[in-house]
């Protein structure tokens, strides 16, 4: 038998409070644009920089954030329509 650990199979929750300030900046840029394309939503997320030294955030963690600061932070209420882009 191996004494070997096995790998982890998730990832560790990025913190949206340490990095509200950039997730809000790029939440507000995403929900002025409604016809933003992927490359588009690249662009922002390396605009904003990540405290952690990550240079862009996930689409996931950009959902997650948009979820929680809906309506706060000078974004707009939360609107399903802004994901479905």
């Amino acid at each position: 038998m191996s004494n070997a650990k096995p790998a982890m199979s998730h990832k560790v929750s990025l913190d949206l409070n340490q990095h509200r300030e950039a997730l809000i900046a790029v939440l507000q840029d995403v929900v002025a644009r409604p016809e933003i394309s992927r490359d588009d939503l690249d662009r922002l997320g390396r605009t904003h920089a990540r405290r952690d030294g990550r240079k862009i955030f996930s689409r996931d963690e950009l959902i997650r954030a948009y979820r929680a600061f809906a309506g706060t932070g000078g974004l707009p209420p939360y609107d399903p329509a802004v994901l479905e882009r």
